[in-house]
């Protein structure tokens, strides 16, 4: 991990050891050294090491006493034990939440703003004259955002209903309801028009759905001659990673139906559909470096009027679910990978 990204506190996640808190203490007198800031008791648990080892990195004498609660402040506790499970639905309070930990202005949900998903499009290379299929907009700031740069219409869906209803809202707030709309789909009942779309966009989304290829062969029937298909998925890197504790710990965290792929397995299936892929690439990194970065700036941001009971139990919940998930990524075990496939003219 990069020094740079808790700035002074910083620890490499790599030599850090499991754990996991259910307890979070906002007191004058945390330990028997002195008093240890909230935000430093954070990170510790992020990194997985003691707090001491964080405050002796940076310096003691450098603590960071403008966060500092006054004496005799009572204790923040956060029963991780209730949310020991799939992340729940996005209740009005961890919409709010993850807006402000990815960028309120950016209107996301999920790391890497609104470039990520501009990056992912732009070798489509589609204009004003194209349409794209976004099968993963989310709180649809990304959506518009590849309106906005590129030009091209799209049509804009989500697999959740509720992510689904805040984004139409924001599309119709902003006069897009026409050029980005926004509608809910489940995978296993979609029904889309074929050869509709110059481009299809898929984020972190298949391996949530169990049926993979049966969704896959929908979204191709999609795609005009010449039309792009662009996803990006968690995968595992071999049959072995399945059994692996820091992936378990991710999947329990993830949403009930999440079942990873193998790294390569979407090449052939593709191929099969009549696509010519053309890019097979690991994201992890880039991906890596998202959730850091969102992370860091937020934490970083926080005053001590923000930690109240709610935010800091909402914070260590979604917490959770990363610290899983970075940990199976940075050991090698699961990868963030992008395909690009063109799809063929008919025989």
């Amino acid at each position: 991990m990069n020094a740079g990204w808790w700035g002074p506190y910083a620890v490499p996640i790599s030599a850090a050891a499991d754990t996991k808190v259910g307890r979070v203490e906002n007191n004058a007198s945390g330990t028997d050294d002195g008093y240890i800031p909230f935000i430093v008791r954070f990170k510790a648990w992020w990194e997985g090491i003691e707090p001491e080892a964080i405050m002796q990195a940076r310096g003691n004498d450098q603590a960071d006493t403008a966060q500092a609660p006054s004496a005799g402040a009572a204790a923040i506790e956060v029963d991780i034990e209730e949310e020991d499970g799939p992340l729940k639905s996005w209740s009005g309070s961890r919409l709010n939440f993850c807006r402000r930990l990815w960028g309120e202005e950016f209107e996301v949900v999920s790391p890497g703003g609104t470039e990520f998903s501009v990056r992912l499009v732009r070798p489509m290379a589609l204009t004003s004259e194209n349409s794209l299929l976004d099968l993963s907009a989310g709180l649809s700031g990304g959506t518009r955002q590849i309106h906005k740069e590129l030009g091209v219409w799209v049509t804009g869906m989500e697999r959740n209903p509720e992510l689904a209803r805040e984004a139409a809202a924001l599309s119709k707030m902003k006069g897009l309801d026409r050029k980005v709309p926004i509608t809910a789909y489940e995978p296993d009942k979609i029904s889309l028009k074929p050869t509709s779309f110059d481009g299809v966009l898929i984020r972190e989304t298949l391996y949530t759905i169990p049926d993979r290829e049966a969704f896959l062969r929908k979204v191709a029937a999609s795609i005009r001659p010449f039309g792009h298909l662009v996803l990006t998925d968690l995968m595992l890197v071999n049959e072995e990673a399945k059994k692996d504790r820091k992936v378990a710990a991710w999947l329990k965290r993830d949403v009930a139906d999440a079942s990873p792929d193998l790294v390569g397995a979407y090449t052939p299936v593709l191929e099969e559909l009549g696509f010519d892929v053309r890019v097979e690439e690991d994201e992890s990194d880039a991906y890596h470096a998202y959730v850091l970065q969102g992370w860091a700036t937020f934490v970083e941001g926080l005053s001590k009027e923000d930690l109240n009971r709610e935010l800091v139990s909402l914070m260590m919940i979604e917490a959770d679910f990363w610290v899983n998930l970075m940990r199976a990524l940075q050991a090698g075990k699961v990868r963030l990978c992008r395909v690009h496939g063109i799809k063929k003219a008919p025989a």
